[in-house]
């Protein structure tokens, strides 16, 4: 499965109303300079419109950023949901989970980060999301991991691989900023998460 075609999608600007512009414009400054950067006069420029329109249609920063993070997190949990759901078994359901989680961590670090630690309401959200994803696989492969540590340690991944590729590196040998390196460890984490079968004797 080519998980870098769920990030190769492209909007048209030309074809979105102002609010929808306002929202993509909210993620690219995110996504640029970090949640803490982001001011809603950058929005407004990126958007191509002024900061009394942006209070217009969003009324404060934090709603603004609140709905543009939870539109870019319901993505994110479809396109999981999607690529899990086209997966031949479970095994190969969270190799392809794992990979889609390292790649939008590299590509997007500060959405991840933003989403996972900086916005309380939606990273207990992700938790809740993947620990009801990973019990479904632990209990189709019949493994006894603790899926609340599993799902801890992909997200604390996720953000962690978005951070600092040269701590990954040092920590894995694999360079992330090579896509074939960022498949091949998702590859490689994914089995950690159900080591060991679950006894029937």
């Amino acid at each position: 499965m080519d998980i870098a075609e769920f990030f190769d999608r492209e909007a048209d600007p030309a074809r979105m109303s102002p609010e929808e512009r306002i929202l993509i414009a909210a993620l690219d400054c995110i996504a640029e300079s970090g949640l803490a950067a982001t001011t809603v006069r950058s929005i407004a420029g990126k958007a191509g419109l002024n900061a009394a329109a942006v209070n217009y249609y969003y009324r404060s920063k934090d709603k603004l950023v609140e709905t543009a993070l939870r539109g870019a997190w319901t993505h994110v949990s479809d396109d999981i949901q999607r690529i899990m759901g086209a997966a031949q078994d479970p095994g190969e359901a969270l190799e392809a989970a794992s990979r889609f989680l390292i790649e939008g961590a590299f590509r997007y670090p500060n959405i991840i980060r933003a989403i996972i630690v900086e916005q309380a309401s939606l990273g207990e959200e992700a938790v809740a999301f993947f620990k009801t994803l990973f019990e479904r696989l632990g209990s189709a492969t019949g493994t006894e991991a603790d899926m609340g540590i599993g799902t801890a340690l992909l997200l604390s991944f996720a953000v962690f691989a978005g951070i600092s590729p040269a701590a990954i590196q040092a920590l894995t040998g694999a360079d992330i900023r090579d896509g074939k390196a960022r498949d091949s460890l998702g590859s490689r984490l994914a089995p950690l998460f159900f080591p060991s079968p679950r006894r029937t004797d």
